[in-house]
């Protein structure tokens, strides 16, 4: 038996297809309802804890994960319609491990599962996992935009989030 791969840090134990008692954890994943209550669109903390809280860092990071993932999906896409179940497999096995080093929680757990469907050569569930994959990314980049734009990345040492100055000075009379 081996651990759920649709959910990261599950507990759920698989068999060699994927599959556990009672359903399928790709399906769990694919669908969203139970993905979503257990996993992140983001977990900004985690990056936080691993580069510091260094705002241009933070910034540089991010920047580079973008635009990276963005090429990775765009290569997952080509893959698909070309159908090279191996290539996407490849893809989606390094846009899930990119994913979860950066806390990207629930792109991560979409890329595993579109990383079993083209390793089991499964191009209908492949479909369905591309989609998810990139609703995922789609989320992700929709709540980095609120997060850019309401608070800073990174509060200066020594002042919490609630100290931090406007984010937009007000109008001047």
């Amino acid at each position: 038996l081996l651990r759920c791969p649709a959910v990261a840090g599950s507990r759920a134990t698989t068999n060699s297809l994927g599959m556990r008692p009672g359903g399928s954890c790709r399906d769990r994943a694919a669908k969203g309802p139970g993905m979503s209550d257990a996993l992140q669109v983001f977990d900004r903390q985690h990056l936080l804890d691993m580069i510091g809280d260094d705002a241009d860092v933070f910034e540089d990071v991010i920047a580079t994960f973008t635009k990276n993932t963005e090429h990775a999906i765009a290569e997952c896409v080509e893959a698909y319609d070309q159908r090279d179940m191996d290539r996407l497999h490849f893809l989606a096995h390094g846009l899930k491990g990119s994913a979860g080093t950066f806390g990207v929680e629930r792109l991560q757990a979409a890329s595993a599962v579109l990383e079993t469907s083209a390793r089991l050569r499964v191009y209908s569930r492949a479909t369905l996992s591309l989609r998810s994959v990139r609703r995922e990314w789609q989320r992700f980049k929709a709540e980095l935009d609120v997060m850019m734009e309401s608070e800073p990345a990174v509060p200066p040492p020594g002042l919490t989030a609630e100290q931090q100055p406007p984010a937009h000075d007000p109008p001047l009379d």
